[in-house]
């Protein structure tokens, strides 16, 4: 795996370059394959970057019938409740471009308690994958100044799952204290690529000790056990 880290003077620089770096990935990809897989991150910090994805020139050079999109993971609310990842992902991109609708996958949470719909969503990558497990061409990753990323907690015992792709988990000191849904690291670190998008000078010490040491930080930090197939990229906001 190889890993980069790329610097940006502020939030909306990083989300202009991360944007690009996607479009382009996209269309390398499906030079070799029928679709490209992408999942998507939830929180604050993408939505600039969902912004430009949907709006020209960006939007005009993907093929987005050839793109499919999953999630990350999803807050257990209504599909239209202001903390839901797909409604910000529906408003800022989906809504925007020409994605056909079987291309979204996004995490179903209104249909049965969390433990359930973690199953069903499982079953959705598997089919979805020709019954195997699911290998993301790219997953987009938020980190908490917990040094948390998707919903994957320091200290829950979803950080040592082997076998499962979904997980329900039940978080008390995040930040929208809800049952969330999320993929675990066997699904994360099947992925070609994964990319994080770190924003706030709140987080900066957890990447530092990340970056610094890894194979140190992965029992505190949770986004230091990702490790993609081929790459890691890092997108921050650099307050050195």
């Amino acid at each position: 795996m190889k890993t980069e880290v790329r610097r940006f003077p502020d939030l909306s620089e990083l989300s202009k370059a991360a944007a690009e770096f996607i479009t382009n990935l996209i269309n390398t990809t499906l030079e070799d394959k029928d679709f490209f897989s992408l999942v998507l991150s939830g929180g604050n910090t993408p939505r600039r970057l969902y912004e430009i994805l949907a709006a020209a020139p960006l939007a005009d050079r993907v093929p987005w019938s050839r793109v499919h999109l999953f999630w990350g993971d999803e807050r257990c609310v209504a599909q239209d409740h202001p903390d839901s990842n797909f409604k910000m992902a529906n408003e800022l991109l989906i809504s925007k471009v020409a994605l056909p609708q079987d291309n979204v996958h996004r995490i179903a949470v209104e249909t049965g308690p969390p433990d359930e719909v973690a199953r069903a969503y499982e079953q959705v990558l598997k089919r979805f994958f020709g019954g195997g497990s699911p290998n993301f061409d790219l997953v987009l990753l938020g980190m908490g100044k917990d040094g948390h990323t998707a919903s994957l907690f320091p200290k829950d015992s979803v950080l040592l799952e082997q076998v499962k792709n979904v997980a329900a988990v039940y978080p008390t000191a995040a930040s929208v204290a809800v049952p969330r849904i999320t993929i675990t690291f066997p699904a994360i670190n099947r992925a070609a690529c994964a990319m994080f998008l770190v924003s706030g000078k709140d987080k900066h010490a957890v990447f530092k000790a990340i970056i610094g040491r890894a194979d140190r930080a992965g029992p505190t930090y949770p986004a230091a056990l990702v490790e993609p197939r081929e790459k890691l990229i890092w997108f921050v906001e650099d307050f050195d």
